[in-house]
């Protein structure tokens, strides 16, 4: 196999404590530019990137297997978790048309599934059933291969490997100074599909049929299958200085940063003021001098001793992760405006209007009710009941505890007639 002459030439290892699974799940192909450190020779780019660390070059040297400019073609290694996946039993199996596309799209196409069978990722097919496979854009402009696996995914029996939560993430965190951030490139094509189940991957073209050897985009089961794969080899290191969650990985350390002594110092020989009272009313000067007599120390006070500033503090944690984590998430100050539920609360405190007990404020230009979040109506409250039920802030609750989390941090009226049992089941 190619593999082990890629073994026996020194081209790859692959051992427990140095192999990592490069990946990217945003953009498929080159990486963005944090998301994989360069062998040392690289050089500044154009466009003013800063040349690597003196310090990070023997590391990275020592390691460069783990950092190869370009992958290596043919299977991955049998690792122990391959991509299963178990059809309900009795289904009709599907068999979509190809999609209608113009001459441009439709060479595109067929240009990338011809890379994907010369890296051995994709072969000919004589499936029963396939999906119809599409281009999607990419942000930087360039095209992307997907498939619309509804039909298969419809009828493929659900596995719940438990997805991270970002609370308990966080909790992992505490007391962590130092912090290194690692995302993986093209980690989905390093897991194989178990064998026998290559024909329920087929996807169709104008061109043909093909059907996938290694775990592609859009399968139902790919993320549990993925998160148990990285959770299996991080294991050693998960809760003691890594924190996983997909494709990104997370290094942390406890360990204190040193001071510039020079900086220290420089500050101990600030001369003490001696005319500030001089520029003081006597009636100022007189308390100043009062209060000098007092030691003063900063202590925080959490609940209900401190409501004002621990609310600002939850809100602004809140933005920053929404903005971190749901993509436009700007873009919603612009809908509060023409929003049926809230565009008169949003109006009255944009134009600084305080009516007394009410409980709406704006922070950034979002609309809050207390510490939670308003959220107007469209794709925002549908992608946050489909994280929270399914996706990495949940794991998969029933409708009132879903119901219970996102009242934590979000409020919309009726926002429990969204959460019915019927919709909890589509997403």
């Amino acid at each position: 196999m190619e593999v082990e002459q890629w073994e026996r030439e020194g081209l790859v290892q692959y051992e427990e404590d140095e192999t990592l699974i490069m990946e990217e799940v945003e953009t498929e192909g080159e990486p963005e530019q944090d998301a994989v450190v360069a062998p040392p020779d690289t050089e500044v780019s154009k466009e003013g990137s800063p040349e690597m660390p003196a310090e990070v070059r023997p590391l990275i040297q020592r390691y460069k297997e783990v950092f190869p400019r370009e992958l290596p073609s043919g299977l991955p290694p049998l690792r122990g978790i391959e991509h299963h996946i178990d059809l309900v039993p009795g289904s009709v199996l599907p068999n979509r048309p190809a999609y209608r596309s113009d001459p441009t799209a439709t060479k595109e196409l067929q240009s990338q599934i011809e890379e994907l069978m010369s890296k051995g990722f994709v072969r000919e097919s004589l499936s029963p059933c396939a999906v119809p496979a599409l281009l999607v854009p990419k942000k930087d402009g360039t095209w992307r291969m997907c498939l619309d696996s509804r039909a298969i995914n419809n009828i493929t029996i659900k596995y719940r490997f438990p997805i991270p939560r970002l609370d308990d993430m966080l909790d992992e965190l505490s007391g962590a100074m130092i912090f290194s951030k690692i995302d993986l490139r093209q980690g989905y094509h390093q897991v194989r599909i178990r064998e026998g189940d290559e024909w329920k991957t087929a996807f169709k073209t104008k061109h043909g049929l093909y059907e996938w050897l290694v775990m592609p985009f859009g399968l139902s089961n790919a993320p549990s299958t993925f998160m148990r794969l990285m959770t299996e080899v991080l294991r050693p290191c998960l809760g003691k200085f890594a924190v996983v969650y997909f494709d990104d990985i997370l290094v942390y350390s406890s360990r204190g940063l040193r001071v510039d002594r020079d900086k220290v110092a420089a500050i101990q020989s600030w001369p003490t003021p001696k005319n500030g009272q001089h520029k003081l009313s006597h009636r100022h000067a007189k308390w100043v001098e009062y209060l000098q007599s007092f030691t003063f120390s900063n202590k925080y006070k959490e609940g209900k001793q401190n409501v004002v500033a621990d609310a600002l503090s939850r809100r602004h944690s809140l933005l920053s992760t929404m903005g971190t984590r749901v993509l436009g998430f700007e873009f919603m100050k612009e809908m509060y405006k023409k929003d049926p539920d809230f565009s008169e609360e949003w109006i009255t405190q944009f134009e600084g209007h305080r009516i007394p007990g009410n409980k709406y404020l704006l922070q950034d230009g979002f609309l809050f009710q207390g510490n939670k979040l308003c959220v107007p109506r469209g794709s925002y409250r549908d992608l946050l009941i489909r994280e929270i039920h399914s996706g990495g802030l949940g794991g998969h609750f029933g409708v009132q505890k879903t119901l219970d989390i996102l009242q934590e941090q979000f409020h919309w009226p009726k926002m429990m007639g969204d959460l019915t049992p019927s919709f909890i089941a589509e997403k």
